[in-house]
């Protein structure tokens, strides 16, 4: 019976110890001055997929890599990017045979960004083809749609006056074929963070965009591109949206940063929008330093799993390191876990298998890092935002009707209405009416910025 007994000890003993050796920090730079780990992806057999940007040694420019690693995170295949050159990393994505799609920015002799797609197996790339009419396109995400496409996503430099355009098109992988574009500009500066397929088939989108500062956008497209409907976050100070989830009934959720004064402190930012596009609420959280979400999940279980980086596990005052945050359906925080790096370790992807097992990958100094962590013990660090200069969220008050061209404030309070074209030209100011006739203005995009009664700026985009 003591023989037994103790087998079963040391049974359990090994298992114990197994199971811990499954957790790890791996380390990469990889004859480079500097190499950042942008996106991983965890295959079927638990193998990884791993890539990014880094500046070989002896070089100014960067160059693309992507690495096939064993479960554990060791180095299984190199896989050799056949170009040379200034090359960005935008993204990668499985496909569903198993091999990875990745693209990737390439300059060419002429200084052109032009954008490529790489089809690659565990052993080699086995196509590479340029992608037409995206060239200086900077895109920064790739996704798979149900169907098998690609969906590439980020900005690219307009005419004139208009800045940096919204910028998505759908790439059919078997020959890097666009499908469809969709590239607006609504004023001097806008970007797509992130795009993910809704429930019924249509693609939502978030971003930043400058009207009164930057703030969040959130954008409705149907499955052809063409816009549903679009939302911009108003806050009083700098905010973007990093990314974005839709739960099961269709609510969309957004998380990313947001200033906590005019200064350089940034709080979680995190709204919960209706599915056709209303605020339904947000929240603030973080610490007195610097706190971020980049990334959202749906949980297995309630809520949602919220990954970023902050400093709250150096007291606030050291470099910032990864962290994991478990959201309620509700949208509060029911824990978070913050690990410490070796330096400044931001945090650019996340994957979770089964609410229990979490791979971090991101940039620790000048070193490309991946994590694996099990069942974290979740402790309430951070706390919501009371400061007094943040604002309540409200639906604009004017509402356009564009068949007698003119705008009406359906609110019983005062707001006053300016629209502007999108170089920032005022072309109509109300002063107290409750009513606005637009119809001399052109066909196009204009932006309405509203302030109401307590001095608080919305913004809403107008087409006519």
């Amino acid at each position: 019976m003591i023989r037994l007994t103790l087998f079963f000890l040391c049974l359990s003993f090994l298992l114990s110890s197994e199971l811990r050796a499954q957790e790890f920090t791996r380390i990469f730079l990889d004859s480079a001055i500097q190499q950042t780990a942008n996106n991983l992806i965890i295959r079927q057999d638990q193998s990884i997929w791993l890539g990014g940007t880094k500046v070989p040694v002896g070089e100014n420019i960067p160059v693309a890599w992507l690495y096939h690693l064993k479960k554990d995170g060791t180095l299984h295949r190199r896989i050799s990017i056949p170009v040379t050159g200034a090359q960005t990393w935008c993204g990668m994505t499985e496909l569903v045979n198993g091999q990875i799609a990745m693209v990737i920015g390439q300059k060419n002799q002429s200084d052109t960004t032009e954008n490529w797609l790489a089809i690659a197996d565990t052993q080699s790339i086995i196509r590479f083809e340029k992608i037409p009419d995206l060239d200086e396109a900077i895109l920064e995400d790739v996704m798979r749609t149900s169907s098998g496409k690609l969906i590439v996503s980020g900005f690219r430099a307009g005419p004139g006056p208009q800045g940096n355009n919204f910028f998505i098109a759908k790439v059919n992988p078997t020959n890097a074929e666009t499908e469809w574009i969709f590239e607006e500009s609504y004023a001097y500066t806008e970007r797509v963070s992130k795009v993910i397929e809704a429930r019924d088939g249509s693609f939502i989108f978030c971003g930043d965009i400058f009207t009164n500062g930057n703030n969040p956008i959130v954008m409705k497209l149907d499955s052809s591109g063409s816009v549903i409907w679009d939302k911009i976050i108003d806050n009083q100070w700098n905010d973007g949206s990093q990314t974005l989830a839709e739960d099961s009934s269709g609510r969309i959720w957004v998380v990313g940063e947001s200033s906590t004064s005019a200064g350089t402190f940034f709080d979680n930012e995190i709204t919960i929008l209706s599915a056709d596009g209303q605020i339904e609420w947000q929240q603030w959280t973080g610490t007195p330093g610097h706190d971020a979400a980049f990334l959202i999940y749906k949980a297995k279980g309630p809520g949602f799993w919220v990954g970023g980086y902050s400093n709250a596990g150096s007291g606030g005052t050291g470099p910032v390191g990864p962290y994991l945050m478990r959201l309620g359906p509700d949208g509060n925080s029911l824990g978070e876990k913050f690990w410490s790096l070796d330096g400044p370790s931001p945090m650019y992807d996340l994957a979770i298998d089964g609410d229990s097992v979490f791979h971090f990958c991101g940039v620790s100094n000048t070193q490309a890092y991946l994590m694996r962590r099990e069942n974290p013990d979740l402790q309430p660090v951070f706390t919501v935002s009371t400061q007094p200069d943040r604002p309540g969220f409200s639906n604009f008050s004017w509402r356009y009707n564009p068949a007698s061209g003119r705008f009406f404030n359906t609110s019983n309070e005062s707001a006053e209405l300016v629209i502007c074209d999108i170089t920032g030209r005022i072309l109509i100011q109300s002063s107290g009416e409750k009513e606005i006739n637009a119809s001399s203005l052109p066909e196009g995009i204009f932006l309405g910025i509203e302030t109401n009664n307590k001095g608080i700026k919305h913004t809403r985009i107008f087409r006519k």
